[in-house]
């Protein structure tokens, strides 16, 4: 059989592992999912991302020729880490019953998300001015990450679902933040647009915990 039908017969397989749970739905014994341990799981492949991110983006900081975009870069990077960890860590509720399938192509997303942001922001800032193509990846997994993200709130406890004020914050950041990103041609503005975005993100949801505990 030739090498490329293999392949083309390989990545169907992989597709249908990957989807067909959501596509065939059948009676599942729910009693059978550790969901700590599922969850657990999925946070390593993040802090791997994550990690990996981190070594990606070091090679842009040079002591000779400083420049602020990686260090925006690397603030996105800790302000996303934060708001995952405080959701995943605090605001969710470990013990219970699930399939956990929303948990699970939440966080596949999420993975593809960090990989597609550094990888968008690497290119952008290799050239001169601003790339449409590279804005659209870097926008493209700004979007994959926050929806992916809001997801994963089908399993926060319901003591910890953020209030319209919160919501408001957010949208807010979201129009300021897009209108820096999509009307500037500078890197720095860019990337101050989505720190913006990704740190009110952050910062509702360390402040919306805070509040939820000294309840």
């Amino acid at each position: 059989m030739p090498a490329d039908v293999i392949l083309a017969i390989d990545f169907v397989a992989v597709l249908l592992g990957i989807f067909l749970p959501v596509i065939k739905k059948a009676n599942f014994d729910t009693s059978v999912v550790n969901f700590p341990h599922l969850l657990e799981r999925f946070q390593l492949l993040v802090i791997m991302t994550f990690g990996e991110a981190i070594v990606t983006v070091a090679p842009f900081f040079n002591i000779q020729k400083f420049s602020i975009e990686p260090l925006l870069l690397f603030l996105i990077l800790i302000s996303l880490f934060g708001s995952y960890a405080i959701q995943t860590e605090y605001m969710i509720e470990h013990h219970r019953k699930t399939r956990g399938t929303i948990l699970m192509y939440a966080h596949f997303f999420i993975v593809i998300s960090l990989n597609l942001l550094v990888t968008g922001v690497s290119l952008l800032l290799e050239i001169e001015g601003s790339s449409w193509q590279m804005k659209a990846i870097v926008a493209l997994s700004v979007v994959i990450f926050l929806i992916s993200f809001q997801a994963n709130n089908h399993y926060v406890k319901e003591k910890n679902l953020l209030s319209r004020k919160d919501i408001n914050w957010l949208w807010l950041s979201i129009f300021f933040g897009g209108v820096l990103f999509l009307f500037s041609e500078s890197h720095f503005m860019i990337l101050l647009g989505i720190l913006l975005i990704t740190t009110t993100n952050f910062l509702v949801k360390l402040n919306h915990l805070k509040s939820a505990s000294s309840v």
